[in-house]
């Protein structure tokens, strides 16, 4: 499985994660509780209730880190990639 190179950081851990290089599920996690440390305070300064700010931030790195893989993942022998035009569609006149 060819991966292609990582541009930032979290790429680059997700990337390694789905090569199986070792620590690399941690460093993700990391990544993930960062993350969620970085969305949750703006959130409480706007009057969101501590629980839901929390849990929201938690949500939402937990998503950016299943993306990030999944862009890297070869998305076509999975199914994700959807199906491929055969002929380039022309353009309306």
């Amino acid at each position: 499985m060819a991966l292609r190179e990582a541009p930032v950081p979290t790429y680059r851990t997700a990337a390694d994660v789905l090569a199986r290089k070792n620590g690399s599920g941690l460093r993700l996690a990391g990544w993930t509780v960062l993350r969620t440390l970085l969305i949750a305070p703006p959130m409480l300064l706007v009057g969101v209730p501590a629980r839901q700010a929390w849990l929201g931030a938690g949500i939402s790195s937990m998503f950016i880190s299943t993306l990030a893989m999944l862009k890297i993942f070869d998305s076509s022998k999975t199914g994700l990639a959807g199906r491929r035009r055969r002929r380039p569609i022309r353009a309306l006149r």
